[in-house]
């Protein structure tokens, strides 16, 4: 059987290629494709990423390779705390065609095995190119990084296969696996105990550094070293020298031939939870490129227990009965981006802050300074948001477009119908740009180390209330003026594409939108400096300012202007024509 499931799997990734290649007679695929991939070797460092460069150890390098295996350990505790039986998923084709064939459960498993191995060597290949420079050639690291990563899935598979077994057969399952459980029990509970003593002594650490020497003493403890020593072995091939590769690859190899023979060894029924993983799987997916965000991806994984009602979060205001028509298109965009948001969002947002002024302040820093440095962080990532913002958020025509035909009839102007459209994802992403940016100067007040006067310091952030949503609203005309342009060139829905050439879209849009956004910040920039010069001579030091408001006021108008031309565009936009219509 391993012939036919080499002939399928094989015939399935060249008709895979066949088809994205047939994209390419499209223009726009073949420009953002040639763009991916020079983004990447760009990034990887071209012609340097296929050599190995022998690099000197750090001061902490004994410490690097036992926190690798630390996190290796962490990694595997986790797939057998919560073991799922996604590990074991089959998709429905597979279910339907090998299922019901004169299969076993080894074959089943071999097919999966090598099923896996296609993205596999895709990532194997993408850590090669991106760990260029780490001492070892392009040809040792790649089959170092294969082992590494297939040692691991194969674990994984072990450990689904264990929870399987005490799933269907309870106690007498968890007996008929007591040597795997034993180990891993024994083994974590004296990794833990070990590390647990020397927590204490890595608080009481006068310094970072210092702190990273006591840890390394604890890692290479003997009960640690004896833990560790498996995932030293799979780890040493990718940290290791030249020199000691063979060895190191040859231990590798025996470590992933055992944990195959014990995957296949395994006598659990798993076809009916594999079959039920698998429908889960493709329903997230489904969920996932239909741009429902990773909530309602990790919502689709959960197995179906019964039929509890799904909770919808409420709408982001409450809509009048009367007033303006084009604030119901406000509202429902608004709605959109609120629902797509997680529930522990706000959460995580809360204690992000705090978990790293915990963490600056651990490492030797002042309760100023750590506040200083997070409140730069914020304003840092505030700005950035400014810019990307436009090109992230995208409750506005973007994600209606495909519904023009259904625009079209609403009884309003088409400008009104525009302008609402901009305003929906001007408003979500300055909240965002504001949160940020508000965080930022809140924690730099009370640091006390403002990078202005304090006059000057709230003067700004003034400025900024009023400059941020102004900035967002030209982006946001941009992005959307380039949807009604070029439809084709354009993500429409809620469907987020991923792979090398959605990559290169992207740059590509975000380098045109920023050329256009230069250009309109021109007249703005022009008169608002004109008005500055020309009132300095009455308001003196006021004139700065006044410039300003003249500059966001022109800057305010442009987007109103836009949104007239823009709403003409929308009403000559023939849906059939260019495919928007679904």
């Amino acid at each position: 059987m391993i012939g036919a499931f080499q002939y399928l799997i094989l015939r399935e990734a060249v008709n895979r290629l066949r088809r994205q290649a047939l994209r390419l007679k499209s223009p726009r695929y073949a420009l953002a494709l040639l763009v991916g991939v020079a983004y990447f070797w760009f990034i990887f460092g071209g012609p340097r990423a296929l050599e190995g460069s022998p690099r000197p150890p750090g001061p902490f390098g004994s410490l690097f390779h036992a926190g690798g295996a630390l996190l290796l350990a962490l990694y595997v505790a986790g797939a057998w705390i919560f073991g799922r039986a996604e590990a074991l998923a089959f998709r429905p084709a597979e279910v339907h065609f090998l299922f019901a064939g004169p299969l076993g459960r080894r074959d089943l498993l071999n097919y999966k095995l090598l099923h896996a191995q296609i993205p596999l060597l895709f990532t194997s290949t993408f850590i090669t190119l991106a760990t260029y420079g780490a001492g070892l050639p392009w040809w040792l690291r790649f089959p170092s990084v294969w082992v590494l990563f297939a040692t691991l899935q194969l674990h994984q598979l072990a450990a689904a296969l264990v929870h399987e077994a005490a799933h269907q057969q309870g106690l007498i399952g968890w007996r008929r696996n007591w040597l795997p459980v034993t180990i891993f029990g024994t083994a974590g509970a004296a990794l833990l105990l070990s590390l647990s003593g020397a927590y204490a002594a890595v608080r009481a650490a006068p310094g970072f550094p210092a702190a990273l020497e006591v840890l390394d003493r604890a890692l290479r403890a003997p009960v640690p070293t004896v833990v560790l020593a498996p995932f030293r072995w799979v780890l040493a091939p990718v940290l290791g020298s030249a020199s000691a590769w063979p060895a190191a690859i040859g231990v590798a190899l025996l470590v992933l031939v055992l944990h195959y023979l014990w995957v296949l060894r395994s006598d659990t029924a798993f076809e009916e939870s594999a079959a039920a993983a698998g429908e889960r799987r493709a329903r997230a997916a489904q969920a996932l490129r239909a741009g429902g965000g990773w909530r309602s991806y990790s919502r689709a994984l959960r197995p179906e227990t019964g039929t509890r009602r799904k909770s919808i979060a409420p709408p982001a205001f409450k809509l009048s009965l009367v007033g303006r028509a084009e604030t119901a298109l406000v509202w429902k965009n608004l709605t959109l981006a609120r629902r797509n948001l997680s529930r522990t969002t706000p959460v995580v947002l809360a204690a992000t802050p705090v978990a790293l002024i915990a963490m600056f302040q651990a490492g030797g820093a002042a309760p100023g300074e750590a506040l200083q440095q997070v409140g730069s962080m914020a304003l840092m990532f505030g700005g950035l948001l400014v810019i990307l913002g436009p090109l992230w958020v995208r409750n506005d025509l973007r994600m209606d477009l495909l519904r023009i035909d259904v625009l079209r009839v609403l009884p309003l102007d088409p400008a009104r119908i525009v302008a609402a459209e901009l305003t929906a994802s001007t408003l979500t992403a300055s909240l965002m740009c504001f949160a940020l940016l508000g965080l930022g100067a809140v924690l730099l007040l009370l640091s006390g180390h403002l990078p202005l006067p304090p006059g000057y310091f709230l003067l700004a952030c003034a400025g900024a209330i009023l400059a941020v949503p102004a900035l967002i609203a030209l982006g946001v005309t941009v992005q959307c003026a380039i949807a009604l342009t070029f439809p084709a060139w354009v993500h429409l829905g809620r469907e987020r594409p991923s792979g090398v050439e959605a990559m290169g879209q992207n740059i590509l849009t975000l380098a045109a939108s920023m050329l256009l956004v230069g250009v309109l910040l021109l007249p703005p920039a022009l008169v608002g400096g004109l008005a500055g010069v020309m009132l300095a001579l009455q308001w003196g030091p006021a004139a700065p300012v006044l410039g300003g408001l003249v500059a966001l006021g022109v800057g305010y108008g442009e987007v109103l202007l836009a949104a007239r031309a823009l709403g003409r565009l929308f009403e000559r936009t023939d849906a059939t024509a260019i495919g928007l219509t679904s």
